[in-house]
């Protein structure tokens, strides 16, 4: 014969386990779930802000370009280094003939003060 209360009690021991296992099993799940959703959350905010950034540096790079552009461009019309050179060469030959000007009129002041002294010296006479 079947013993009804054997069977009985390991039913209701079978129904607690299986109860326990649901439990644990339902809390790893919903615990998932609500870590699968805060992860979503969390790159869609962090997708956002990236694209939010990376559209910030490609404005920040166009102005640099266009910022760069114009830099070039002015210094196209820039004087180069053989322009220096010649502007150099110009400088240095203006300060010889200077010099040679100078020393002429020494010279010549010394010269007119001669004629000057002796035109008063001998003025007097």
């Amino acid at each position: 014969m079947i013993d009804y209360d054997f069977w009985k009690f390991w039913i209701t021991v079978a129904n607690s386990v299986g109860t326990v296992l649901l439990a644990v099993w339902l809390f790893v799940t919903n615990r998932s779930r609500v870590n699968t959703a805060r992860i979503d959350r969390l790159e869609d905010h962090t997708d956002g802000r990236i694209d939010k950034l990376e559209d910030h540096v490609n404005e920040r790079i166009v102005e640099h370009d266009k910022r760069l552009e114009r830099i070039e461009e002015r210094n196209k019309h820039m004087p180069t280094h053989e322009d220096f050179k010649r502007v150099h060469a110009r400088l240095d030959s203006l300060s010889e003939e200077y010099r040679q000007l100078s020393g002429e009129f020494k010279g010549a002041s010394h010269t007119l003060n001669l004629i000057h002294e002796y035109l008063l010296k001998e003025g007097k006479k």
